[in-house]
C-alpha cells in the first residue's frame, strides 16, 4: 500500500509541476505534450510484459521494489536537467515503473488478504491514494516556493526511494507469503 501511495504521489508530483518547470525553462507547449506523453506511452507499453518483469526481477515483491526505484529516479532528476532527452528518460522510467508498480500493488494486497477482506483493502489502498493526491500538490507548492524545483523534485524522488528500501525490508515477508499461498 505504501509503494502505491509512493508512486502516485510522485506522480502527482510530475504531472502538476513538472509542466510549469518546463515552461520557466522555455520549452514549448508541443514538448511538454510529448514528455507527459512519454510516461503514460511507456505505462502502458510496458503492462503485456509484467509477467516476464516479474520473473526476470526475482518475484513480486522485488519487481516492486524496482518499479519504485525506477519512478523515484524518474521523478527525482527532473529538477537537474533541461536537456528533452534526458527529461524524456526520465519520462520513460517513471512510465515503466508506474505500469508494472500500480496494478502489482494491487496484486500484492488482493492476494495478501483473506478473500472476504480483498475489497476493504483495495478501498483502503484507493483512500490512501487519493488522500496523496490531496496533500502533495500543497506540501510540493510549498516546497518548489522555500527550495526550487530542484530540490522539491529530489525530495519526492528521495522519499520514494526511502519507500523502496521498506519494501525492501519487507520482500523476505512477502516471498514467505507468496510461496504459502502459492503465487
Amino acid at each position: 500500500m505504501l509503494g502505491s501511495c509512493g508512486v502516485l504521489t510522485a506522480i502527482a508530483v510530475r504531472q502538476a509541476f513538472m509542466p510549469i518547470y518546463l515552461l520557466e525553462n522555455a520549452f514549448s507547449a508541443t514538448s511538454i505534450g510529448i514528455l507527459l506523453s512519454l510516461r503514460a506511452l511507456a505505462a502502458v507499453a510496458v503492462r503485456p510484459m509484467m509477467p516476464r518483469i516479474i520473473r526476470l526481477l526475482g518475484g513480486r515483491a522485488r519487481a516492486l521494489v524496482v518499479m519504485v526505484v525506477l519512478v523515484g529516479l524518474g521523478v527525482g532528476a527532473i529538477g537537474f536537467t533541461t536537456s528533452f532527452v534526458a527529461l524524456a528518460f526520465l519520462s520513460l522510467l517513471a512510465g515503466i515503473g508506474t505500469g508494472v508498480g500500480m496494478p502489482l500493488s494491487i496484486v500484492t494486497i488482493a492476494s495478501h488478504v483473506e478473500p472476504h477482506e480483498r475489497a476493504t483493502a483495495l478501498a483502503l489502498r484507493l483512500t490512501v491514494n487519493r488522500g496523496a493526491q490531496l496533500v502533495t500538490p500543497f506540501l510540493i507548492g510549498a516546497a518548489i516556493g522555500l527550495l526550487g524545483y530542484g530540490a522539491s523534485f529530489l525530495i519526492t524522488g528521495a522519499l520514494l526511494l526511502i519507500v523502496g528500501v521498506f519494501i525492501l525490508r519487507l520482500t523476505p515477508a512477502f516471498e514467505r507469503s507468496d510461496r504459502a499461498i502459492g503465487s
